[in-house]
């Protein structure tokens, strides 16, 4: 969208870190002028110009005004929790349950605050993480959707249309687009297995 609103040209020099790495260091892509958000950013706009932080410079220390770190921290995942279901308002919640410690923190808070939580996992059968977020949804009481890739399933989901204008739409222009959760989003939502009103809360 950015680089169509200003009319930017590719930059030789990201293109060309782009072909060798399949990726672009910094914030920079591969189109001039248009810059992403890295991982851990926090990008304000305050009267014209741009300031960037990392997220690193909230890591919560004891200070005489903060003196529980734990409880700081507490209180900013109680706040993201509160924030995301004001987004939901009401509507289920879409959660990608790996088995790791991130997704099940969240999976386990919007449950224990009584929110209709759907998870759903992708992978091979009898894997330890699919094993491990079928155990955790079904502690947590919560719906569990769970789609098997395989090397033939696979094979068809990337050589199909659908994945090609997703990679289309979702290139940055600064990294491949992630694709290890687009399948199995697509297979549940084709199959009518997620709420039609949900709301997709990833990782």
């Amino acid at each position: 969208y950015v680089r169509e609103a200003i009319g930017a040209h590719p930059d030789p020099i990201t293109e060309g870190e782009f072909l060798l790495t399949r990726y672009v260091t910094g914030p920079e892509t591969v189109w001039s002028g248009v810059s992403a958000v890295q991982p851990g950013e926090v990008v304000e706009l305050a009267d014209g110009v741009v300031g960037r932080r990392q997220y690193w410079e909230y890591w919560p220390t004891p200070t005489d005004d903060a003196p529980d770190p734990i409880a700081t921290l507490r209180s900013g995942f109680e706040t993201a929790l509160e924030r995301t279901e004001r987004v939901a308002d009401g509507r289920p919640i879409v959660v990608p349950l790996s088995g790791g410690y991130d997704s099940r923190l969240l999976a386990a808070g919007l449950a224990a605050r009584g929110n209709d939580v759907v998870a759903f996992t992708f992978g091979r059968s009898g894997h330890p993480d699919v094993e491990t977020s079928r155990e955790v949804a079904d502690r947590l009481g919560i719906r569990w959707e769970f789609v098997e890739y395989t090397e033939a399933a696979w094979r068809g989901w990337y050589r199909g249309e659908a994945c090609r204008r997703y990679r289309e739409r979702a290139f940055g222009g600064d990294a491949l687009p992630f694709l290890a959760e687009w399948p199995a989003v697509h297979r549940l939502l084709e199959e009518g297995r997620f709420p039609d009103d949900a709301l997709f809360c990833p990782g």
